[in-house]
This record gives C-alpha cells, sequence and structure tokens, in this order.
C-alpha cells in the first residue's frame, strides 16, 4: 500500500516492531526502562554493606589488648551498622594462621582482623614461609588501639632501670627474657631494648603472656615486656616490680613511672591494633569502615574504657593508615636483620 502525504507524494512507510504497531525506538526504550526496573533492587543489594554479619578475626586466644580492643570495637560497630560483628578467636603460628584466613577471605568487608605490630609488620620481614604476602594481602583501615609496654622484673633482681642496665652490662647473656612468643610486639620491644642500650640477653619464648608471667613471678626468668592489664595486677600485687614504660613519654595510668627513653635516649616502641580487610575489598567499604571505627574511638565511653586498661583509643583514615604500618615494616625489618632473628 503506497502512502501519499498531503501534497500527493510518496511517503515512507513509518517502520514498526511486529505485533506491536510501536515504533522500533519506542519498543527498546520500553525494554530498557522494564530492564531496569528488574535489576534495581539486585543492583541495590549488591551496593548494600554490610549485608550479613561481619566476623572479626583476632589472631590470639582470649583475654589479651588485641582480643579486648576487638570486642570493644564490635559491639560499637554492631550498634552503629545494625548488623552482627563477631569475635573470632584463630590463635596459632605466631599470629599467621588467622591472618592467613583473613588474606584469603572474600574481599567483601565481612570478614577482618584485629591485626598487631607483629602480624602485619613484624612477620612481613620475619616469617618466609607464609602462603601470603603480608604487605599486599591486607587493606588497612584504622588504627584501633595504641599503647607502650611496662618493663617488669622479679622483684629479686632489681629496684631500678638503672640498676638492671648495670647488672647486665657487668653480665652479658646472663639475664633471660620471656614473652608471648617470637614476633610478638613484647620479643620485639626487648631486641630494640639490646639494640639500643647494648645489652645481651637470652631470649625464652612462651605461648601466650600467662604461662610467661607465671614463670617470671616464680623467677624461672628475670624480665618481661608486658600489657598494662596483665602486668599491673602482678606489680600491685607486689609479685613484680615496674620498671618502666615503653612510650617516649611517661603513661597517664601510671605517671610516676619513668619512660625508657629518660635512660636510653630516642627509646620508643608503642604496641598497637589496627583493623584490616583483604586486599581488594572495594574502597567504598574500606572508608565506610574506616569513618565508623573513627566514630567509635572518639566515644567518651570508648576512651574511658581503654584509658582503665592503659590504651589510647585510635582512629585514622586508610591512607594514614597504610603509611604508618609501612614505615612499621621498615623499622622492624632492620631489628630482624640486625639481630637475626629467626621464626619457631
Amino acid at each position: 500500500m503506497t502512502i501519499l502525504d498531503r501534497k500527493g507524494r510518496h511517503s515512507p512507510k513509518r517502520q514498526t516492531t511486529r505485533n506491536t504497531g510501536l515504533p522500533r525506538r519506542w519498543a527498546i526504550a520500553a525494554i530498557c526502562s522494564l530492564s531496569t526496573l528488574v535489576l534495581a533492587p539486585t543492583i541495590a543489594k549488591a551496593q548494600e554493606f554490610p549485608s550479613k554479619p561481619i566476623h572479626l578475626i583476632v589472631p590470639f586466644a582470649p583475654g589479651g589488648i588485641t582480643d579486648i580492643s576487638a570486642r570493644l570495637l564490635a559491639s560499637k560497630l554492631s550498634e552503629r551498622l545494625k548488623q552482627s560483628v563477631i569475635v573470632e578467636n584463630k590463635a596459632g603460628g605466631n599470629q599467621t594462621i588467622g591472618a592467613e584466613y583473613v588474606a584469603t577471605s572474600p574481599a567483601d568487608g565481612h570478614t577482618l582482623i584485629m591485626g598487631t605490630m607483629g602480624s602485619h609488620a613484624v612477620n612481613a620481614s620475619l616469617r618466609k614461609d607464609l602462603r601470603f604476602d603480608v604487605k599486599t594481602a591486607f587493606a588497612p583501615i584504622s588504627v584501633v588501639t595504641t599503647q607502650p609496654l611496662i618493663l617488669v622484673v622479679n622483684p629479686q633482681v632489681a629496684t631500678s632501670l638503672e640498676e638492671l642496665l648495670s647488672l647486665m652490662k657487668e653480665n652479658p647473656g646472663k639475664y633471660t627474657y620471656g614473652s608471648a612468643g617470637v614476633g610478638t610486639t613484647a620479643h620485639m620491644a626487648a631486641e630494640l631494648f639490646q639494640i639500643q642500650s647494648g645489652v645481651k640477653l637470652v631470649h625464652i619464648p612462651y605461648k601466650g603472656s600467662g604461662p610467661m608471667l607465671t614463670d617470671l613471678i616464680g623467677g624461672r626468668i628475670d624480665l618481661a615486656f608486658d600489657y598494662a592489664p596483665t602486668a599491673l595486677p602482678q606489680v600491685e600485687g607486689g609479685r613484680l616490680r615496674a620498671l618502666a614504660v615503653t612510650s617516649a613519654e611517661r603513661a597517664d595510668f601510671s605517671p610516676k613511672l619513668p619512660a625508657m627513653s629518660e635512660f636510653i635516649p630516642n627509646f620508643a616502641v608503642t604496641a598497637w591494633q589496627g583493623l584490616f580487610a583483604p586486599t581488594n575489598t572495594p574502597a567504598s567499604i574500606v572508608d565506610q569502615l574506616s569513618k565508623e571505627v573513627q566514630l567509635v574511638m572518639a566515644m567518651p565511653e570508648v576512651v574511658a574504657n581503654l584509658q582503665a586498661k592503659g590504651a589510647k583509643a585510635g582512629g585514622n583514615d586508610p591512607e594514614e593508615f597504610n603509611r604508618f604500618v609501612q614505615q612499621e615494616i621498615e623499622q622492624w625489618a632492620n631489628v630482624v636483620r640486625m639481630n637475626n632473628i629467626q621464626p619457631d
């Protein structure tokens, strides 16, 4: 059939889609609109975070400062995210068991780790047998807590740091120190202490600070670096003597206790706990978690809770935390190399 326009000229027949009578471009637009409506809930769901419980891995047994920090953070994050944050303890292998579990987990923000100086800085140079690269396997989110260690001795060993240093220099290799394991913060603090003070000690590693403190109290080892929550009760009970803190300045929880830098210039070791996700976790999720951590760590009740345990609340953005971790990796690699530290 020929269609004529008003002037009697031939007019091409409008192309229509089969069976609908609609112009093809209208049909395509309708299909696209329908697809958008169908896919919209799926896209929104994919972008939703968290969409299920978050598992926060602690690479230690329950009870230590890392576990305490993780549980405090988890309870507050659960409230803010309206989703459960479950703390799981996966101890062993100098923190590598928990770290590997997270490093090989889906990078969706639902599996995180409360890392430490040992797991995310020291092990980068100490452990060559890992099935993941500590430097690249994680996405830093935020530092959570920081705290100094306390140098404690059996009361029969010395009454001051000055006296202890004199005894150790007169008797190289005689005095022993304990730690919760090779590569832990306490171990590395003692190794740095030897480098900067020029003394020589014998390391006795334990599987946790509990048995180490038992032997220190019993006189089977001479000294140790330990955290305030576990060391101070023993000091207050007269079973151990505190000689100094490892922070650059005196600590608020015990201002009468000298800083080691007062006797060993520039000595400073600050233990830390920080939140990490598997690498390739979407930046939007990392940023969201970082902002939530910063808000939680600024809460007055959280600050007070940590202060009572000798710790400070942290909180920083992923870029700042990443720079800090890289500096820690470099610093402790030098200590590992200088003292030829070997894994268990």
